[in-house]
């Protein structure tokens, strides 16, 4: 379970991602959709595909730069990809939606004053696993 902290981390990350994602022309069709017991942060209408998005959010802690040890792709690990893709396959077979599925990853860093440095990691990774 998060605590309070890493809540307020989290939704003040997925509303900077959301922001971001809007302005690269995706339209908005959820933001923490529960699928049975798990949850997909942001989920996306894009041209040609349905956006899956996963948001990781830090505050300047001085190693979760997006080159460093807690960069998205490492934060983002083959279980969590599992979840995420078993969600996705469900939102997209439960609203009978033929598009393909893409996997996007953002990595949203405040810095100390607050102000979000945002990179978006497009189809991190897809239904091609093991």
């Amino acid at each position: 379970m998060k605590d309070g902290n890493s809540l307020n981390k989290g939704s003040a990350g997925e509303k900077v991602a959301l922001e971001e994602l809007l302005k690269r022309g995706l339209v908005f069709l959820g933001s923490n959709v529960r699928i049975g017991h798990k949850e997909i942060d942001l989920i996306m209408d894009g041209s040609n595909a349905i956006h899956f998005i996963e948001v990781k959010s830090c505050f300047d802690s001085g190693n979760c730069g997006f080159g460093g040890p807690f960069s998205p792709l490492f934060r983002v690990d083959r279980t969590k990809r599992l979840r995420l893709l078993k969600a996705a396959d469900s939102y997209l077979k439960s609203r009978k939606i033929l598009k393909d599925a893409v996997f996007d990853i953002v990595l949203v860093n405040f810095d100390a004053g607050g102000k979000p440095c945002i990179e978006v990691i497009e189809d991190a990774f897809n239904a091609v696993t093991g």
